[in-house]
């Protein structure tokens, strides 16, 4: 008899459930493939096993690792080594390199492997800029973690599913998962208080009915946070709030707090992201002040790691600033030289330009071009999923005269 079959024998004599003998230690699905020979516990959790099954130490034997098993074995440690180089792809921006070579690894492996290499496709394809593909990964990290019965994993997934889904431009799909992944960390307050606050900073930047509390739940956290990636975008999220809830001071005193934190070494993407978007943030609450300044360290650093979805936000973001400083003939020339047809451009940032476009030609007295610009805008938002942003495009272009 194998040890999977000694340990379940042992259980169902002992008049115990599978969710009992794991205990705290571990979940249902995992005794229950220990007693499938699908895992193989180790020393530490066959004397916790025996334990909780009152007998006497040694009483369960040893594990007899199968030709089945010593396979697994070898291609978890050569999927091990593809992730090592996945890291190392990321680490040096070598996005589409890393991608190809993931479709390398075998399938089906140990559920910790796959949830871990999952993920780090998931990173690799946000920082490459490769939305869509990040948000149809975040889909498999949700199995994994469902498969596993784990709320924290659950948690992780549902906080990366909510980031790709939103800048995707899928505002439901984003809200659902930022929902969900804010009410697991309410539910756990024992998880990593730097998790937990990644998926409340998902459901405050998602919107909707969640955000509120998303921010009270950053506010009493915030003073625990240590110094570090988490705690910048914590107070940038909460400074972005700010600005939206019309405390422009407030906002401005939060993000300045959130730039002294970022780095490239702590959290490359955010570093880069940050000043655009901190400018966006002030224009959108009719506020100038240090924006130029901000501008110009977004350029510096979108040399830094070049992307055309962030570069294309960049040229927007300075296009308002244009347009607040009374230039509007500068923001239609620079809005003019975006590409709209390049892949690299998800439906959202594309539809936005259109929205701005569309904006710039009704001042300019062009009705019949401004309500081309504003009904692509609209398409373009609803292939977006980003329903919201259709119905305003939508309720501009019925704003406007049928002619000039």
């Amino acid at each position: 008899m194998d040890f999977g079959s000694r340990l379940r024998q042992a259980r169902r004599e002992a008049g115990m459930s599978q969710k009992e003998l794991g205990g705290d230690r571990c979940s249902t699905s995992y005794v229950s493939h220990v007693e499938s020979g699908k895992r193989t516990p180790t020393l530490d959790l066959i004397a916790y096993f025996e334990g909780r099954l009152n007998l006497p130490p040694g009483s369960l034997g040893q594990v007899q690792v199968g030709p089945t098993v010593a396979r697994r074995r070898r291609a978890n440690a050569n999927a091990i080594q593809v992730l090592e180089t996945l890291m190392r792809y990321r680490r040096e921006g070598r996005y589409a390199d890393a991608e190809r070579f993931a479709e390398t690894l075998p399938a089906h492996l140990t559920p910790d492997m796959d949830w871990l290499i999952a993920r780090q496709r998931v990173e690799i394809a946000i920082d490459g800029g490769l939305y869509h593909e990040a948000a149809s990964l975040t889909q498999e990290l949700i199995a994994i973690a469902e498969g596993e019965d784990s709320p924290g994993l659950l948690m992780i997934a549902e906080t990366l599913s909510a980031i790709a889904w939103r800048v995707v431009g899928d505002t439901a799909r984003a809200r659902r998962s930022a929902q969900r992944a804010a009410d697991l960390a309410a539910t756990y307050p024992e998880f990593n208080i730097e998790e937990r606050a990644e998926a409340f900073i998902a459901a405050l930047a998602a919107g909707g009915d969640a955000a509120a509390n998303a921010a009270a739940a950053l506010e009493e956290m915030l003073t625990d946070l240590p110094d570090g990636a988490t705690r910048a975008n914590t107070l940038w999220a909460l400074g972005t709030y700010a600005f939206q809830s019309n405390s422009p001071h407030s906002g401005m005193e939060l993000h300045d707090r959130a730039a002294e934190l970022f780095s490239p070494e702590r959290d490359l993407r955010s570093w880069v992201r940050f000043p655009r978007a901190s400018a966006e943030a002030r224009l959108r609450s009719g506020f100038g002040e240090g924006v130029e300044e901000l501008l110009a360290q977004a350029r510096e650093r979108h040399k830094v790691r070049r992307n055309v979805e962030e570069g294309v936000a960049l040229t927007l973001t300075e296009a308002a600033y244009a347009s607040h400083c009374g230039d509007n003939a500068r923001a239609e020339s620079m809005l003019a030289n975006v590409d709209l047809s390049s892949p690299e451009i998800t439906a959202r940032i594309r539809g936005s330009v259109q929205e701005r476009i569309a904006a710039l030609l009704s001042e300019r007295g062009e009705v019949a071009e401004a309500r081309a610009a504003a009904l692509e805008a609209a398409a373009s938002f609803t292939e977006a999923g980003d329903l919201e942003d259709a119905q305003q495009a939508w309720k501009f272009l019925r704003s406007l005269p049928e002619s000039a």
